[in-house]
C-alpha cells in the first residue's frame, strides 16, 4: 500500500520510521528512514550573488557545520568594504568548510561556468577549494567533484574560474569544500557568478555539393560582444581551432556555410564568448 504524506516544507529533512503493535500491545520498530524536501529555491544561468544584502547565508544557501568551520558572511575583510562569503578549514580532525548553492537544473549544469573573486590566506598546495555535484544538499553521502582550485596567489583578491565541462550527471546542487591538510586558513569569496549561453535546436539544412545552412530557433543567456557566436567547420574529423570560422550574432538565426567540398562529411562546433557578469555582480 501506498501512503501520500503532505504538508512537508520545501528544503527540509525529515525522518520517518514505522510502527506496528501487536494484540498483546507489544510495539516493534522498523528502521528510521531520511526524507529530504526538495528546495523550491532555484538559480538560473547569469546567477549572481555578492553576499551583501545581509550578515547570513543568502537565500537557498545552506551549510554542513558539522564537519568543522561553519561558513559565515563576513562584514569586512582585506579592506574590501564589502560582505564576502568565509570558509575555514582547520588541519586537525581534517576539518573542512562547506556550503551548498540554491538548485541547479541538473540539464544545464555541464553548459555553466563558475566564476568568483577569492582571497585565500595562504597559497600553500595543501589548501584547496573542491567545486563537486550531489543530489542531496543535506547529505556527504553521495557527493562527485567536478574540480579542485588551489590559490597561488595568496593575502590579495584574485578571480577565478572554472568551467563545469567535466560535469555529467543528474545532480541538482553544487557544493564548494574547503579543505586544508596541514594547517589552518580562511578563504574569502565574492561576486560569485554562474554564467551562461548559447543556442538551441540548431540543425543543418538547404544542403548543396558546395554549402549548407545552419539554423537555430533558441537563444538563451547574455553574450559578450556583438559577435559572441563563432560557428566551426571542416571535414571530419575536425580538430576544434583548426577549421574555417564565422563570426555571427545569436540574433541572426542563421549562418551559410560556403566553400564546402563535394562528397565529403563535415563536422562543426558552435563556440559562444558569454558574458563574465562583471558589471551586474558587486560593482
Amino acid at each position: 500500500r501506498i501512503y501520500k504524506i503532505t504538508g512537508l516544507e520545501p528544503g527540509h529533512r525529515y525522518y520517518m520510521r514505522a510502527y506496528a503493535m501487536t494484540k498483546d500491545y507489544a510495539v516493534g520498530y522498523g528502521d528510521v528512514l531520511t526524507i529530504y524536501t526538495l528546495d523550491d529555491t532555484r538559480i538560473l544561468p547569469n546567477y549572481c550573488e555578492d553576499f551583501d544584502a545581509s550578515s547570513s547565508l543568502p537565500q537557498g544557501w545552506r551549510t554542513h557545520s558539522s564537519y568543522g568551520g561553519t561558513p559565515i558572511i563576513a562584514t569586512s575583510y582585506a579592506s574590501t568594504g564589502t560582505r564576502s562569503l568565509q570558509l575555514s578549514a582547520y588541519y586537525y580532525n581534517s576539518q573542512y568548510s562547506a556550503v551548498v548553492l540554491p538548485r541547479v537544473d541538473s540539464a544545464l549544469l555541464g553548459d555553466l561556468t563558475l566564476l568568483f573573486d577569492a582571497y585565500s590566506t595562504t597559497s600553500a598546495d595543501y589548501a584547496y577549494l573542491v567545486v563537486a555535484a550531489t543530489r542531496y544538499p543535506y547529505s556527504f553521502d553521495d557527493i562527485h567533484p567536478i574540480d579542485p582550485i588551489r590559490f597561488s596567489v595568496a593575502s590579495q583578491w584574485t578571480p577565478q574560474q572554472i568551467s563545469l565541462a567535466n560535469y555529467n550527471g543528474a545532480d541538482d546542487y553544487l557544493m564548494l569544500i574547503y579543505r586544508n591538510t596541514s594547517s589552518s586558513s580562511s578563504l574569502y569569496i565574492d561576486r560569485l557568478r554562474l554564467s551562461q549561453c548559447g543556442v538551441r535546436g540548431a540543425v543543418v539544412h538547404t544542403i548543396s555539393d558546395t554549402s549548407a545552412t545552419l539554423v537555430w530557433d533558441t537563444v538563451y543567456g547574455l553574450f559578450e560582444g556583438s559577435s559572441p557566436l563563432t560557428v566551426e567547420y571542416g571535414p571530419a574529423p575536425l580538430t576544434p581551432g583548426e577549421g574555417t570560422t564565422i563570426d555571427a550574432s545569436p540574433e541572426q538565426h542563421r549562418v551559410t556555410l560556403d566553400g564546402l567540398a563535394p562528397g565529403t562529411s563535415y563536422d562543426l562546433l558552435l563556440h559562444t564568448r558569454c558574458t563574465r557578469l562583471y558589471n551586474t555582480c558587486g560593482e
